[in-house]
């Protein structure tokens, strides 16, 4: 069973773009407020039945279909040791496979009171050509937990020839919700 389910910033704004769409198209939000809650609703049935989704090509994405719009999705695991009262460190790798692409993310996470501090390393085990690397990037994070919120940046350092940028900045905002089948309360009260 899943724990959490958490959506990407794209996934969020395209189900708020498509929800504004039918909005404006007929005038109304009622029919908006509905499709919300059907799709929130086949994606709350995820924790409980994660592979329900059909699976594409050879990869580890998997998408439902509502009506006319199709959901991607992936799963993926970690682990969290908490020490102390309110620290704690998480590893964890997510492997994807596409064709005869392969990558393996390898990470820990440390967290002191609000404070986050990441390290990833984004590999390449299969080397499918002799161009291939087998580290293609180091990627950190520094985040800090506000109430109900993450706020991070990260900065992906580029190890290989893939690509003209030297590393790639991102900002990121999450929201923390509660943990409904552990009872865990992941907001700051602060």
């Amino acid at each position: 069973m899943a724990k959490r389910i958490v959506w990407s910033k794209n996934a969020t704004i395209d189900r708020l773009q498509i929800l504004d769409y039918w909005h404006k198209r007929i005038g109304a939000k009622s029919y908006s407020k509905k499709l919300d809650l059907e799709i929130r609703k086949l994606i709350r049935n995820l924790r409980v039945l994660p592979e329900m989704g059909r699976k594409l090509n050879n990869t580890h994405i998997r998408y439902l279909v509502k009506d006319h719009y199709l959901i991607f999705y992936s799963i993926h695991g970690n682990i969290r040791f908490p020490f102390l009262y309110d620290h704690g460190i998480m590893f964890s790798a997510n492997f994807m496979q596409q064709g005869e692409f392969n990558r393996l993310d390898i990470g820990s996470l440390v967290q002191i009171n609000q404070f986050l501090f990441g390290i990833t390393a984004a590999t390449n085990p299969a080397r499918n050509s002799s161009n291939s690397h087998l580290l293609t990037s180091i990627n950190t994070f520094v985040g800090l937990e506000y109430t109900d919120f993450r706020f991070g940046v990260s900065y992906d350092f580029n190890t290989s020839n893939i690509g003209s940028t030297n590393g790639v900045y991102e900002l990121s905002i999450t929201y923390l919700s509660r943990c409904r089948s552990c009872g865990l309360d992941r907001s700051r009260k602060r």
